[in-house]
């Protein structure tokens, strides 16, 4: 009886220590889970946040381009204005010279 008595107990703690095994694996299965959605989340969120971020780049580089143009048809009239002021500045000299000769003269 006593032996009988002991293989119960010992088949009872067998019983307990698988029970309770299952239960940490399913705690554990459940944590992984759980990470598993939190991960899950904060990758959507930061494929959602990589193409806010790529739709950005591209109006600034529009932005850019249509300065970029801007600049150089500022830059080519500045030319054009250098170019007249050098032509008025030379006429004025010589209208300055042939004042000056006329009243040698």
């Amino acid at each position: 009886a006593s032996c009988n008595a002991r293989a119960s107990a010992s088949s009872a703690a067998a019983a307990a220590a698988s029970a309770q095994a299952a239960v940490q694996a399913a705690r554990t299965e459940a944590a992984i889970r759980q990470s598993a959605t939190e991960l899950s989340g904060q990758l959507r969120e930061a494929i959602a946040g990589a193409k806010l971020l790529e739709a950005e780049v591209g109006e600034a580089d529009s932005l850019l381009a249509a300065l970029d143009e801007d600049l150089t048809e500022r830059e080519k009239q500045i030319e054009i204005l250098e170019v007249e002021l050098e032509e008025t500045q030379l006429r004025a000299h010589q209208l300055q010279a042939r004042i000056l000769e006329r009243e040698a003269s």
